[in-house]
């Protein structure tokens, strides 16, 4: 027995929709859709969305054996050099700072970001 007790969400509620086309072979006798195949309409998802999203076609990165990768950064080692000019407006970072907040604030800025309602909360003293 599931412990799911949230209701499933809807598909108006996701960002993205990537149309798959379906193959015969998909299908089991029983005409579900094997796990196999499943996880790689995900793969297919993701990566039609990052090639329209970027303009960067990764197949043709993988002919040139070249790496797109992405993961932590570490926003310490440049913050003494940066922050100033993200401050005075110098340097315009976008969407990272998506939300404002004094030093009061700060729970509820993380609490912000673990729930996807911001990307990165700005904590002005």
């Amino acid at each position: 027995m599931s412990s799911f007790t949230e209701p499933f969400p809807r598909r108006d509620e996701f960002t993205v929709h990537w149309p798959i086309s379906t193959r015969w072979s998909d299908n089991d006798v029983y005409g579900h859709i094997n796990n196999v195949v499943h996880y790689s309409w995900f793969d297919t998802a993701v990566n039609g969305w990052l090639m329209r999203a970027t303009g960067v076609d990764v197949r043709e990165l993988f002919g040139r054996n070249v790496r797109l990768a992405g993961g932590i950064c570490p926003a310490r080692a440049y913050i003494e050099e940066l922050l100033p000019d993200v401050l005075s407006g110098k340097v315009q970072p976008g969407r990272v700072f998506d939300r404002t907040t004094d030093l009061g604030g700060v729970p509820d800025g993380y609490r912000s970001m673990q729930e996807r309602k911001a990307l990165k909360v700005l904590v002005r003293p």
